[in-house]
């Protein structure tokens, strides 16, 4: 006997991109119902995704599974492995609609075929007129299934606009990725730290201002181990009780993003980092400098933002030395990779300050404006921000551009400097510099050949401070305590 129309691939597209997308949950929920799908694990599936949806919980394979266990129905679906086929199978889940239009009319040609069937066998054992006039008009009621598009129309009386949560405003948008671009060794892990470092201490960076603490995850696979990078972390004054290191193999397929997605839910994570995105990327998709193939993998992990609420900080490496004019068509994907996330920030080296980074917010969206650059610098492990320096990207700042000085006016600042003094703090040494208009890569090349050191252990205030730690001040005036 012939099967009744159904199309597996549809349900299996249907219900993976309900896994993966807040939207498609609630829109395959609102359109579908268990009788719609032709087999039975589908069914089971569904109704699966229904209770959880109902409970407020993620409509995960990690949720899927255990409440399929729950109810004793995962071997009857065909257990982990076909819940992990399924979400593989979605092509994408933006459209959903179209795949619930495409179960709904195999439903109800099903349907048809029954009721069909049913009046046949009323008119062929007999049936008078009013008994097959009966019967065809007993449950006839259908769906009429439509192909046109679907726009949202709302009331002014009961519209509720957007109202965008940050993490750190305008930076860094709650349930949102965002992307840090920036060619190698211009310190982007030491910069995602920093900023981990504050909010896990309930901290704001660069102002530096009180917020509630933040649980961060921080997923790597680069050469550098967890305990390096809890190094740096602590270097920059981090809750070690707030932070979350993740070293082991995981890619950004369906499964991998349901184990990140349970982790978030279950340790109230409000921050994940991944460093470095290309490593995560490798494995499930042919070519991860195509931007196709990657917004698929970007549609499923802003569904996992969206129903977690918590902020993607992805961390991307773009091209060597290729950096600087064109900056939003630069690296992995392209412009289309980067128009995937809400927000980027660019990190560039100072063009005349020798260890001093730029960044800049190179995108907005409708409801986050960009956010004003800001400089800093690595001292040891600690990033300290630069204030009231021009951006030198910038072409329309009026702000005088500071002059690269050379290394023997440096040294002749300092050792006038150190004749007076036997330790000066970083922000006395900046000021004195600044008046003088040295520029901080001559500065340091200076320390650096006359031995002076930096430090800030043994000092309760924290700030870092120059001088002669470990022997005598050579330029200190005779008859004065070097370490007075």
């Amino acid at each position: 006997m012939r099967e009744p129309p159904h199309s597996l691939e549809m349900e299996m597209a249907a219900l993976g991109a309900m896994m993966f997308d807040g939207v498609a949950v609630t829109e395959g929920l609102k359109r579908l119902v268990t009788e719609d799908f032709y087999r039975p694990s589908h069914q089971e599936i569904f109704k699966a995704m229904q209770s959880l949806h109902t409970a407020g919980k993620p409509v995960s394979i990690e949720f899927l599974v255990e409440h399929l266990k729950t109810a004793k129905k995962l071997h009857d679906i065909g257990n982990e492995d076909y819940l992990v086929q399924v979400a593989d199978f979605v092509p994408s889940p933006a459209n959903i609609v179209y795949y619930c239009e495409q179960v709904i009319e195999k439903s109800e040609i099903r349907k048809f075929r029954d009721y069909a069937t049913h009046l046949a066998r009323v008119v062929d054992r007999g049936g008078d007129y009013d008994e097959v006039f009966a019967a065809a008009h007993k449950n006839g009621q259908f769906r009429k299934l439509t192909s046109s598009i679907e726009a949202e129309v709302f009331d002014d009386a009961t519209f509720e606009p957007v109202e965008v949560s940050y993490l750190v405003e305008p930076y860094l948008p709650k349930g949102k990725c965002i992307l840090l671009d920036g060619e190698g060794g211009v310190s982007k892990s030491t910069l995602t730290l920093a900023w981990a470092a504050a909010l896990t201490s309930g901290r704001i960076p660069i102002a530096n201002t009180l917020r509630e603490p933040v649980n961060v995850l921080y997923l790597h696979k680069g050469e550098d181990t967890s305990k390096e990078l809890g190094t740096v972390f602590r270097g920059n004054g981090g809750d070690f009780k707030r932070m979350h290191f993740y070293r082991e193999p995981i890619d950004f397929d369906p499964k991998g993003l349901a184990m990140v997605e349970d982790y978030i839910v279950s340790h109230g994570i409000g921050l994940v980092i991944v460093d470095a995105l290309f490593y995560f990327l490798q494995g499930i998709m042919p070519d991860v400098y195509n931007a196709l193939p990657a917004q698929a993998v970007m549609q499923r992990l802003q569904g996992v933002t969206e129903r977690t609420q918590a902020t993607f900080w992805n961390i991307r490496h773009t091209r060597k030395g290729e950096i600087g004019t064109k900056a939003s068509e630069l690296g992995m994907g392209s412009v289309q990779f980067r128009n995937s996330h809400r927000g980027q920030l660019l990190v560039r080296h100072h063009p005349t300050e020798r260890f001093v980074a730029v960044v800049t917010d190179e995108k907005g969206s409708i409801l986050t404006k960009r956010g004003e650059p800001f400089i800093y610098r690595r001292e040891g492990l600690e990033v300290q921000y630069i204030l009231n320096m021009a951006n030198p990207f910038d072409s329309q700042s009026s702000a005088p551009t500071q002059k690269l000085g050379k290394v023997k006016d440096a040294e002749g600042l300092l050792k006038r400097l150190f004749s007076k003094a036997s330790l000066y703090t970083r922000e006395q040494i900046d000021e004195e510099r600044k008046a003088e208009n040295i520029s901080y890569y001559a500065l340091n090349s200076a320390r650096e050949s006359l031995g002076i050191e930096s430090t800030k252990h043994g000092y309760s205030d924290g700030k870092y401070r120059w001088g002669f730690i470990t022997r005598v001040n050579p330029y200190l005036e005779e008859g004065l305590d070097p370490f007075e």
